[in-house]
């Protein structure tokens, strides 16, 4: 039985980040952005956007006594003159002088993180605008995060991946395909079975969607999961190595140059695993004994009350 009110209670009290949380998050990210906006950074910031798990609207509720994390892009306009190293120091210096922020910041190799002890961290990286030739003379705008460790460009679009995803969620039902990816990162955070990276998870996910797709097979939530991990298992299947997972808005770019053989290995396995369980709970005829195969993918607080 596919248990589909179970289902979306489960989603909605134990799986998506809470009301609590999303204000909290969306107070401090305002703030941030104020102060950036009337800070006296130089090159001028052309824009401030989101990005990752929260702009994707694919969040979720972090582990007990664990943080969860947000993503912000401060866009900038590239001088000639600074070093990679020096948007980051320009940054850092800028929240180091706020009492607002000095005790909340540190570094990383391609961000500044403000650190909300026990509650979140937000991660805000410089993103800076280069031009390219394009035919006929024409140019484009480029965008370039700062990998302080190297002391290099790394080029990225983060809109544009933001972009394919939203083509994917709106070829499913509803709000299904947002949904199944954060039922793979709940299993993925609290099964600790298997490691993945949520970008990676997410366009592995992504990948498995049409561009047009029949509503059935995303009907309601459980449905849309046994369709993904169907297609997902299939996908891992045919491929017995590491694939190469491009970023589907930059060829260039590979999601999966750090995901190791005995990782994907594992991960291979435990899709697999998690299709078969699926199956069996669906398919299972008697309302308690499906509660229970539910119950062993998700643990108890699946149809608890």
């Amino acid at each position: 039985m596919k248990q589909t009110s179970l289902f979306n209670k489960f989603y909605n009290q134990h799986v998506k980040l809470d009301p609590k949380r999303t204000q909290r998050l969306k107070k401090h990210i305002t703030s941030v952005q104020s102060f950036l906006e009337k800070s006296t950074l130089k090159p001028r910031i052309e824009s401030i956007r989101t990005q990752g798990s929260w702009r994707h609207g694919t969040m979720i509720k972090p582990l007990p006594r664990k943080e969860y994390d947000a993503d912000m892009l401060v866009f900038l306009k590239h001088n000639a003159r600074w070093k990679v190293s020096d948007y980051h120091d320009r940054f850092y210096e800028a929240f180091k002088k706020s009492p607002t922020y000095k005790s909340k910041v540190t570094r990383k190799t391609r961000c500044i993180t403000l650190d909300y002890t026990g509650d979140f961290h937000l991660d805000v990286v410089p993103c800076v605008i280069k031009q390219e030739s394009e035919l006929f003379f024409l140019k484009k705008d480029v965008y370039f995060v700062c990998n302080r460790r190297d002391g290099r460009f790394e080029r990225t679009d983060g809109d544009g991946f933001a972009l394919w995803l939203e083509e994917k969620k709106s070829a499913v039902k509803g709000a299904n395909l947002s949904k199944v990816i954060q039922l793979m990162k709940y299993l993925r955070d609290h099964k600790q079975t298997f490691a993945v990276k949520s970008i990676l998870l997410t366009t592995l996910i992504g990948n498995c969607v049409d561009d047009s797709e029949w509503d059935k097979d995303f009907a309601d939530l459980p449905t849309s999961l046994q369709t993904i991990l169907t297609r997902l298992d299939k996908y891992l299947t045919r491929n017995s190595n590491v694939p190469l997972i491009k970023n589907p808005a930059y060829g260039r770019e590979d999601f999966n140059r750090n995901w190791e053989e005995v990782n994907y290995q594992n991960f291979r396995r435990q899709i697999h695993s998690l299709k078969v369980k699926v199956d069996e709970a669906i398919h299972e005829p008697a309302r308690n004994l499906s509660l229970e195969k539910w119950q062993a993918l998700f643990g108890s607080k699946f149809g608890s009350d």
